[in-house]
């Protein structure tokens, strides 16, 4: 529990701690890149993953219990601007964001993804119909209208990651 040393509890002889203190403090945060001028639209395309993120230390228990992640490798953080995923994502939400590669670049049906399009960076539900080869952007606000990519816009758009969660300010 103390992470103390048995030989040491035993014998007096070497190291007082399995590890030092600062190494398992250290251990038990991870750090997430923060793009805090990188938006993901909720409505019209924003802005791309061009600007050097800041980094967060989050405890790893949080991650793990919270936002039920196993691995931290490319977990980032955007911000939602736009209404058009209201009321799930609100304007300045911050996103909590898997690489789409981790999941072996596989689409779950429905959820909710960061999209890289010609025309911006977007947050929508995501439907593909492989029969088409086309893919369906959903918003969760009614009052807006799906997004429907096929053909060579579909070809030019990226699935950056798949939203696993995020924070809102009240």
């Amino acid at each position: 529990m103390f992470n103390i040393n048995p030989h040491w509890l035993l014998t007096g002889e070497g190291e007082m701690y399995k590890e030092p203190p600062a190494q398992q403090e250290e251990q038990s945060f991870v750090e997430i890149p923060y793009y805090p001028e990188v938006f993901a639209a909720a409505g019209a395309g924003a802005y791309n993953y061009e600007i050097a993120p800041k980094k967060i230390r989050f405890p790893k228990e949080f991650l793990e219990e919270i936002l039920e992640l196993t691995q931290f490798n490319g977990v980032h953080i955007v911000t939602a601007i736009g209404d058009s995923m209201s009321p799930t994502i609100e304007n300045g939400d911050k996103l909590f964001v898997i690489p789409f590669e981790r999941e072996n670049s596989q689409i779950r049906e429905g959820g909710i993804y960061i999209i890289s399009c010609p025309g911006g960076v977007l947050v929508k539900r995501v439907y593909v119909n492989p029969f088409d080869n086309k893919m369906i952007l959903k918003s969760d606000n009614p009052n807006v209208p799906d997004i429907e990519i096929t053909g060579d816009e579909l070809e030019s758009c990226n699935i950056v990651g798949r939203v696993v969660g995020g924070t809102r300010r009240y």
